[in-house]
């Protein structure tokens, strides 16, 4: 069965050291990991080490499209890079929302891929970078196993962040019960989505879920 491990930016990112001896088919990487790779050499051995097994390395950028840059491409074999957009149309969606895919074509070579449409039918579901990868995963990959580190609902730091210089404090919209339980509904209604699938979680947030696909650790 295939597995995916889907890495967001929070702190519970650390628990990568959980799956140094494990087989994975697909990483995905969420949003801007090029300061992580630079700060923490284990964790750029880590996906190095991943790669060298055969596992296929996907970057989601969101719409401001950071953290691709030749730094990270020079570091890390990434095979994929999506937008966590659809094809541009005039619905009035934010997954339908225009964005540049040839904007780094001259300078790095990449084009930045938009969400199959098989994916359309999901989209409602979502408001968050991480939950797009998980679709993906499921819908595009055929992922049988998502294990998910990194995602904290905002709820901690962000990775090596402790000092809080560019945490979710300094993004108020988001550091709020409201926005915390509003991305924990989106998660398990993904997680209810797909049955067949076992999902688990490390997280260092307040997130439980019930559902028997569904594995939550505490770290």
């Amino acid at each position: 069965m295939t597995t995916t491990l889907v890495c967001g930016r929070g702190e519970s990112l650390k628990t990568y050291v959980n799956y140094l001896d494990s087989k994975i088919d697909y990483i995905y990487l969420v949003n801007e990991f090029d300061k992580f790779i630079s700060q923490d050499s284990n964790l750029l051995e880590f996906f190095k080490k991943k790669s060298s097994e055969g596992t296929k390395i996907i970057l989601l950028i969101n719409a401001e499209m950071k953290g691709l840059n030749r730094y990270l491409l020079s570091n890390i074999n990434i095979n994929e890079v999506f937008s966590t957009r659809l094809r541009y149309t005039e619905e009035k969606v934010w997954w339908r929302e225009h964005y540049d895919a040839n904007r780094f074509l001259k300078t790095l070579n990449v084009i930045v891929k938009p969400q199959p449409e098989s994916m359309s039918q999901h989209m409602n579901k979502v408001g968050n970078s991480l939950h797009v990868a998980l679709i993906h995963a499921v819908i595009e990959n055929k992922s049988k196993n998502v294990h998910v580190i990194g995602k904290d609902f905002y709820e901690s730091f962000y990775f090596l962040d402790e000092d809080d210089n560019w945490s979710s404090s300094r993004w108020p919209n988001e550091n709020t019960p409201k926005t915390q339980n509003r991305l924990k509904k989106e998660f398990t209604e993904i997680v209810k989505s797909f049955p067949s699938v076992n999902f688990t979680i490390s997280t260092q947030s307040s997130y439980n879920c019930n559902l028997q696909n569904c594995e939550v650790i505490k770290v």
